[in-house]
């Protein structure tokens, strides 16, 4: 909910779940897609941040078949557990389908006993060795600078299976990820066209690295994405061996730079 101007996140409690159902049947195959394709776009219209449910189920009903569509405000869920649930979700319908029970496991920690126990560190200042890297890697940056519409240049690139394929290849040669290729010749290009000597950008890691005593969080479903800076300069040798050294000396994969910054406020990043 809002609260002075700012956004908080808080647990509304129990609520009925929300089942919309769209029948499709007695349509042909052509106008019935048109149409669920209609219906689904207004579903992911109808999301109020402000107010539960953040989360619906849709049933479209066709002539021959069903299908189920799960759909979810992003501020809930990150990628990883997005597939945490439709992993369990096929297993389930599975097992059912075989007259069995699925077994979901042990139950993981919640994402509020993970920011509990990561608070407890922090305020503890057990991650104190960490904020001179991040001051370090802030400093020399200028503010941001705001920039209007008019002064954005969007530009669309997609890449085939031809091309991924040969730049996933290119990486494993040469022992890099994927990341790090398109965030150097980003860096690179950038730092060419705009004459500048470095580049500081955002950049995440999927943030479910257990490191915390009594915490797991490997199927927990939330958001435990991490966003980070990294400053990335040019003319320091091999932009693409910089670039993964740069990865590679980042303290705890970053895990710790919003609590730092955000849970301990520390004004030194």
């Amino acid at each position: 909910k809002e609260s002075s101007g700012k956004w908080t996140a808080y647990n509304h409690g129990s609520i009925d779940p929300v089942v919309n159902i769209h029948d499709f049947s007695a349509q042909d195959k052509k106008s019935a897609m048109i149409s669920a394709n209609n219906a689904l776009n207004d579903e992911l219209r109808g999301f109020d941040l402000a107010k539960a449910p953040l989360i619906k189920v849709v049933y479209l009903k066709f002539k021959k078949h069903c299908e189920i569509a799960l759909m979810v405000h992003h501020l809930l869920l990150d990628m990883r557990s997005c597939r945490v649930i439709l992993e369990d979700l096929m297993m389930n319908f599975m097992a059912k389908m075989s007259g069995k029970e699925f077994d979901f496991g042990y139950k993981t920690s919640s994402v509020g006993a993970y920011l509990g126990a990561l608070n407890k560190h922090i305020l503890a200042g057990d991650f104190e060795d960490e904020v001179k890297y991040w001051s370090d890697e802030l400093s020399g940056i200028e503010d941001s600078t705001d920039i209007s519409e008019s002064d954005m240049l969007f530009e669309d690139i997609s890449f085939d299976k031809k091309k991924t394929k040969k730049m996933l290849e290119f990486a494993a040669q040469n022992d890099v990820t994927l990341h790090e290729v398109l965030l150097a010749n980003f860096a690179k290009n950038y730092c060419s066209i705009f004459s500048k000597e470095k580049i500081i950008l955002n950049s995440c890691f999927h943030g479910r690295d257990e490191f915390l005593d009594g915490v797991k969080i490997s199927k927990s479903v939330g958001w435990f994405n991490t966003v980070f800076p990294i400053k990335i300069e040019v003319g320091k040798g091999d932009i693409l061996n910089y670039v993964k050294n740069k990865f590679k000396n980042i303290p705890n994969r970053s895990l710790n730079y919003l609590p730092l910054r955000f849970m301990k406020k520390d004004k030194r990043i």
